[in-house]
């Protein structure tokens, strides 16, 4: 067996791709279901900040007003004065969206080189475009992962009360399996939803490392197997399903040890920018071509330019990915509100150590 090269295979080789000789798919990119869960219009369908950024500026600032809730202790007994001298004002969070912030891949591919396969051109050529989108939505899932793991706030004051877990810092801590023996905790999907229903994490996924994951399939397994999960069922039981991330669980475990995070429904927003999606900067003549084009596997909008400069010279071929990540305002809740440094976003921790399973 020879060793592999790089090469455009001429047409008196037999050719066959590996996919097709094998069986085998290595270009299959890794998982994305996080942010295609962001990207998702169960997520962003009432989000009309997304449709507020798209102006081609280098900086495009956002301005989000909102309010804090009273508390108990803010109500004063009996009837008060004439006057009073509480100012109400709105608290403003600004996000500003820098439309130069771009990511791209890119290649180019000679058409002389291409004249002496057997394979159309077009196909070999949208077969490469497919490669690098690829490659483009696997940075966008490591700048949602950052995002994320440095944008995320904590649990309810209340969730500390819920019988079998701790709450440490911002990370709520759960035992998938307890004792020396293994046993399945019987009411960890419970936990998780009462947890995430205190801490008003509404709809959503639970994302990051594979231990959620795999205990999730074992039981919703049919006939005790491994395997043959139900999410439909998952879903209307609990509210939420637990996906595999490894971007997430890194960029969790960098921060503060975690390994999921529970994304609650618009707790995530993208703000994405395509400098061709205005018909103006579009190019669309024999040898340019400058569009937008939607990747296969998320859904993310990108991009996507052709040119060459003579009729002998190598197509040059870019997909851009332009995307920011924005969260909830840290500062919802007022200090003191048992749902202070809340954001529909929060950390969970699944611990080896037992935790008290009748704890108060």
């Amino acid at each position: 067996m020879s060793a592999s090269i790089c090469e455009i295979v001429s047409a008196e080789a037999v050719q066959q791709r590996l996919r097709e000789s094998f069986g085998f798919d290595n270009m299959m990119p890794d998982s994305t279901e996080t942010l295609r869960y962001v990207l998702s219009p169960e997520n962003v369908a009432t989000a009309g900040v997304t449709r507020i950024t798209g102006r081609p500026s280098k900086v495009n600032p956002v301005k989000i007003i909102h309010d804090q809730r009273l508390l108990e202790s803010d109500v004063l007994e009996g009837r008060g004065d004439c006057t009073t001298d509480n100012p109400e004002c709105d608290l403003v969070q600004t996000y500003n969206f820098d439309t130069t912030a771009a990511y791209n891949s890119a290649f180019f591919a000679d058409p002389k080189e291409l004249a002496g396969t057997t394979e159309e051109n077009s196909g070999f050529i949208a077969r490469k475009i497919q490669k690098h989108i690829a490659a483009v939505d696997q940075k966008m899932a490591r700048l949602l992962a950052e995002s994320i793991a440095a944008q995320k706030g904590g649990w309810s004051a209340d969730t500390a009360n819920i019988r079998g877990v701790n709450l440490s810092g911002n990370v709520l801590q759960v035992n998938d399996y307890i004792g020396t023996t293994g046993t399945p905790n019987p009411v960890l999907f419970q936990q998780i939803r009462r947890a995430m229903r205190l801490s008003r994490i509404e709809g959503g996924i639970v994302s990051g490392g594979s231990a959620l994951v795999d205990f999730f399939e074992r039981s919703f397994s049919r006939n005790g197997a491994d395997s043959g999960r139900d999410v439909t069922e998952m879903l209307n039981r609990y509210g939420f399903a637990p996906v595999y991330d490894r971007f997430l669980a890194e960029e969790l475990d960098s921060v503060d040890g975690s390994t999921n995070v529970a994304i609650g429904r618009g707790s995530v927003i993208p703000l994405a920018f395509c400098l061709f999606e205005d018909e103006y900067n579009k190019m669309r003549d024999s040898t340019n071509l400058a569009d937008i084009l939607y990747s296969p596997y998320t859904g993310a909008k990108y991009d996507f330019k052709i040119n060459r400069a003579c009729a002998e010279d190598p197509w040059s071929i870019t997909v851009t990915g332009t995307m920011q990540f924005v969260t909830l305002p840290d500062y919802m809740y007022k200090s003191g509100d048992n749902l202070e440094g809340t954001k529909a976003l929060a950390s969970i921790e699944v611990s080896c150590t037992d935790l008290q399973p009748c704890q108060a």
